[in-house]
């Protein structure tokens, strides 16, 4: 894990709220799902364990964004939260949006993943790792003095 301890964090009005505890990765995603999703050029993004993860309040809306993963809305704000796999066991983490954690500052992101799918006027100057798809190197192969077993 990169980071251990419990997180919160919703959408914009309040209306949803999550909890999850444990980060195993965090970075930025660059596919054009993502961006058409959100309306930003990138997004950056905090996976954590499936079942380290639990909606406190509120209902989110489910929108299956491909065939293998849904994101989740707030249907009084249209913020953005979370992205999830359809199948479980298919995919055990639910990769939170950044943004929409309350201690976002306390998660440094520490990949580029789609970087191939890049917008070629993004200029980002970090000497992160960049993953081509959505496939990154496990982030304890990385070299991150942050990873813990």
């Amino acid at each position: 894990m990169l980071y251990r301890g419990t997180y919160e964090g919703g959408c914009f009005c309040g209306a949803i709220r999550y909890r999850f505890e444990d980060v195993f990765d965090a970075g930025y995603c660059h596919c054009s799902i993502c961006r058409r999703t959100s309306g930003a050029p990138v997004i950056a993004w905090v996976n954590s364990p499936r079942a380290a993860f639990r909606v406190l309040q509120g209902s989110p809306r489910l929108v299956a964004t491909s065939a293998d993963f849904q994101r989740a809305f707030c249907d009084q704000c249209g913020t953005l939260m979370w992205t999830e796999s359809i199948d479980p066991a298919r995919w055990d983490m639910v990769s939170v949006h950044h943004g929409t954690i309350d201690r976002a500052a306390e998660i440094e992101p520490a990949v580029h993943i789609c970087h191939d799918d890049r917008l070629p006027w993004l200029r980002i100057d970090d000497v992160l790792p960049r993953a081509p798809d959505s496939r990154p190197p496990h982030p304890g192969g990385r070299g991150d003095p942050r990873w813990q077993a």
